[in-house]
């Protein structure tokens, strides 16, 4: 299941359409892990293992794929912090496309 959010941040979402779980699966075979959702007036978050919980970007399912099992591949180009790095990690409406370009 995908939780796409469509509400701008800092607008008020109707709390009736967020699902109260997500599954995410790793991109890289690191397996899937699911995550509680919770609707507030800022938009949706979800629940890390940690027991934190974050605001969800371009999709809550995306957001914990990229803070937890696909963490270090989502940031080995900056420095990890919980909830800073892989907003360009996170795969959009399409899908993930990933480019090829070869001379």
């Amino acid at each position: 299941m995908v939780a796409i959010s469509f509400a701008a941040p800092g607008t008020a979402r109707d709390e009736s359409t967020t699902p109260d779980h997500v599954t995410a699966e790793s991109r890289f075979g690191h397996g899937s892990i699911e995550g509680k959702v919770r609707g507030t007036n800022l938009g949706p978050q979800v629940e890390l293992p940690s027991g934190i919980w974050i605001y969800c970007r371009r999709s809550c399912s995306e957001t914990l794929r990229v803070e937890t099992i696909d963490f270090f591949e989502a940031n080995i180009n900056s420095p990890p912090q919980p909830g800073q790095g892989g907003v360009g990690s996170e795969c959009g409406i399409f899908g993930c496309l990933d480019f090829n370009i070869s001379h």
